[in-house]
């Protein structure tokens, strides 16, 4: 294999992890009863928290921007995401989830959030600014 050859590939798998955080996912049950039923949505430009109501309640919050993380040049299954603003939708005032994320787990923009895939169980963890893992999550 030459040099082209190695570098195309080197490219590509890069490429394709990156991708790979983005999409829909599901919180998993019993971490924080208020984020049982709801989803995320991952876009390079927007991070969304939303519920599957039938009057869907969604946190979406805007992406700075995002990059694969690496330690020691080697690349890891993890990505920094830099959030500089949340917009609120079919939120009322003093709202449960709202109040969860900012207060507690330390959600409130401008911050950065670290997504990490998990191979050996096919799951994703999101982390706060401290590396404290808020929830873990599965992608549909």
């Amino acid at each position: 294999m030459n040099i082209e050859q190695t570098l195309e590939r080197v490219s590509s798998n890069v490429d394709d992890l990156y991708d790979s955080f983005f999409g829909t996912f599901k919180i998993l049950s019993n971490q924080f009863v208020h984020l049982d039923n709801h989803n995320v949505i991952i876009k390079k430009n927007e991070f969304k928290i939303l519920n599957n109501n039938t009057e869907p309640q969604i946190l979406s919050y805007n992406i700075e921007n995002s990059r694969l993380r690496y330690h020691k040049n080697e690349l890891l299954p993890s990505i920094h995401i830099k959030l500089i603003s949340v917009n609120k939708y079919n939120i009322e005032p003093n709202n449960i989830i709202v109040e969860l994320l900012e207060n507690v787990l330390y959600l409130t923009p401008p911050t950065s959030i670290y997504i990490t895939y998990h191979q050996n169980n096919n799951l994703y963890s999101i982390k706060n600014m401290n590396m404290a893992t808020l929830f873990l999550m599965e992608k549909i």
